[in-house]
């Protein structure tokens, strides 16, 4: 977890530093881009943009945690980026917000419908821009946009295959009983297949995706502490795992389902 907190804190510095710097140029330098936008008084709105999203940047490295404000600063950013004569750091910040989405999710059914529809958006607000800075502008957006795109399935791709290599080889040979069989990573897990209950299920699910403590689960469920602890004992059993931030780790390369 520290780790990913560090990586977050990580995006939220240099979000800090564009932003920091955009507010201030917006403040006090005339852009001749803006003049041309069709964007809706974009002298005045604009740096409210860059200042708010500046804001949410600090609040986004206070507290890593808070991970849903990547897209609080990334989607009013790709808006204004994109119609305001700025479209080439538009489409880094839109594929930026694809990679996020994948990599905080894999890529099931609903995260394959979360990037089409912001795919759709994002090419209608790049109609959009071919009012006022012309057809030229528009086409080499969306040949950035495939070239972004293109890369980092590349990179995806080649670290998908090393990754899966590995891990299948350590789930059923070092940490989990030789009667569990699990599918392909990113594939979907049927917990009440393997032999959990609906609530073990339940808790193992929120355990695994939301990163939580025994404490937080009891909370976030209404259930003891003490009974959450036998229970997450009981599906360390059924696993045949010794330890249950190992099964953490290796389930949340899985859909999780009961």
């Amino acid at each position: 977890m520290k780790k990913n907190v560090d990586s977050v804190r990580v995006i939220a510095f240099g979000a800090i530093i564009i932003l920091l710097f955009g507010t201030l140029c917006s403040l006090f330098f005339e852009d001749p881009s803006i003049a041309k936008s069709v964007f809706p008084n974009p002298n005045f709105l604009i740096p409210c943009i860059n200042a708010i999203s500046l804001f949410f940047a600090f609040l986004l490295f206070l507290f890593p945690k808070l991970y849903f404000m990547c897209y609080v600063i990334l989607i009013p950013q790709i808006i204004a980026t994109t119609m305001t004569g700025h479209e080439s750091l538009g489409v880094f910040l839109y594929v930026l917000l694809l990679v996020i989405i994948l990599f905080e999710q894999t890529l099931s059914f609903k995260t394959k419908r979360v990037i089409i529809f912001f795919s759709f958006f994002f090419f209608g607000m790049l109609l959009l821009s071919v009012i006022p800075y012309g057809m030229i502008r528009f086409c080499m957006a969306i040949g950035e946009t495939i070239f972004f795109i293109t890369t980092f399935f590349a990179f995806y791709g080649f670290l998908k295959a090393k990754l899966e290599s590995l891990i299948p080889e350590i789930n059923s040979k070092l940490y989990f009983s030789k009667e569990i069989m699990l599918p392909k990573v990113g594939e979907t897990v049927y917990l009440s297949k393997i032999g959990l209950t609906e609530r073990q299920s339940e808790l193992l699910i929120l355990f695994v995706k939301n990163d939580l403590s025994y404490t937080q689960l009891s909370k976030k469920t209404n259930i003891s502490s003490s009974i959450i602890k036998k229970e997450m004992s009981n599906c360390l059993t059924i696993f045949g795992c010794r330890n249950i931030a190992t099964l953490r780790i290796i389930l949340s390369n899985f859909q999780l389902t009961y």
